[in-house]
């Protein structure tokens, strides 16, 4: 997997960690869009309520096999995480204001990752759809640029998106 993606995965920063380190900043903090935004945070409620979906209950989809209604439900999560965690919760402004902050242990792995073409190529992908699940991996391509991983390692790189942008959001909009 990709160098900056797999150093972001490893931090183990808390929400609470995210919240105290931008504290001091909050006033040099701003979420522009405030309705994308917040259809990204009703898009990631969303996302956990299909991944917690039992399909059995849903008659047009039991003539399908286990295995096919699980790969369709797993689509939908990972297009779902994907847009509201890359494209909803991308805040421009906000993510280059993270290079200006001074040197904090807690928004290093944030600024580097953000700042990243790793990310930029992410989300070209993700814009264009051109991402595909390949058995338990996802395969992401934009260009010459490719990169995979394990789908449950994406949806914790969204979540950490996710977790990241609401303390933000609270910091600044509540």
């Amino acid at each position: 997997m990709d160098p900056v993606l797999t150093a972001f995965l490893k931090t183990d920063t808390t929400p609470d960690q995210i919240e105290q380190a931008l504290y001091p900043l909050k006033d040099q903090l701003s979420i522009n869009d405030k309705e994308k935004m917040d259809l990204g945070f009703s898009l990631f409620l969303m996302v956990i309520d299909v991944d917690e979906l039992n399909y059995d209950q849903f008659d047009s989809l039991r003539p399908l096999q286990a295995t096919l209604a699980k790969f369709i439900k797993d689509k939908a999560v990972v297009a779902m995480a994907a847009y509201a965690a890359f494209v909803l919760m991308h805040e421009e402004a906000l993510e280059k204001e993270l290079t200006e902050l001074p040197v904090s242990p807690v928004l290093e792995p944030f600024r580097d990752f953000f700042r990243s073409s790793t990310v930029h190529h992410l989300r070209n992908a993700i814009r264009t759809g051109s991402f595909r699940i390949i058995g338990n991996e996802l395969l992401f391509k934009d260009g010459d640029w490719s990169v995979s991983m394990e789908i449950n390692q994406f949806l914790r790189l969204c979540n950490r998106i996710r977790r990241f942008y609401e303390r933000v959001w609270k910091l600044t909009v509540s």
